[in-house]
């Protein structure tokens, strides 16, 4: 809306720089979402109220906790952004709107909404997963030590197999090399021989 007095150019300029603003919050907004989203359908399993849990979830379930954490923190980063810009609207009282703000302040009501609602979704996703990982470190206390301590000791049986297999390889290389070194020794000793004979 036109402010009292201003010039086109004046009111182009702010049109221009109003629709970029709410481009670029649009888009910060979809890729969040989107990424959250996609998170949630990953996790969707953990998340499930009859899902039970394993000896191998807890690293799962650390991991969706940090994700959903920061995804929480980028939602904030959302709400500020508005925030930020919506107090600007308004006049000195803090209540009555800015003539010529009304198409800024219903763009910043509906998506702090929208936002809002996204975070309560993300919060009580992260209330789930705490909630279940409490239950897997009550279910699995002293069982996950020995989860982890079967995982490196295989590992750890493979590291010395591979090395044994290496350091087989390497002497029977070895054994040839020397082999091969000796046969040509006695070779080269029994020409020197024959020529010794030969030699009046």
């Amino acid at each position: 809306m036109r402010k009292a007095g201003e010039s086109d150019e004046s009111l182009k300029k702010r049109f221009t720089a109003e629709r970029s603003r709410q481009f670029d919050f649009l888009m910060s907004e979809e890729a969040a979402f989107q990424g959250i989203d996609a998170f949630s359908e990953r996790s969707g399993e953990l998340l499930k109220p009859d899902y039970q849990l394993k000896p191998s979830d807890g690293r799962k379930l650390n991991y969706a906790i940090t994700k959903q954490k920061e995804a929480f923190e980028k939602l904030n980063g959302l709400l500020k952004n508005l925030k930020d810009h919506h107090s600007t609207l308004f006049q000195a009282n803090g209540i009555t709107l800015k003539h010529g703000e009304k198409f800024h302040h219903y763009f910043n009501v509906k998506h702090f909404a929208s936002v809002e609602a996204k975070q309560l979704k993300v919060s009580r996703e992260i209330e789930t997963l705490e909630e279940k990982k409490k239950t897997f470190e009550r279910t699995f206390k002293g069982l996950q030590g020995n989860y982890v301590s079967k995982k490196r000791k295989l590992k750890e049986n493979r590291r010395k197999s591979k090395n044994r297999i290496n350091q087989s390889i390497n002497n029977f290389i070895n054994v040839l090399i020397a082999q091969k070194t000796q046969t040509g020794r006695q070779q080269h000793s029994s020409r020197v021989s024959h020529l010794r004979c030969k030699s009046p």
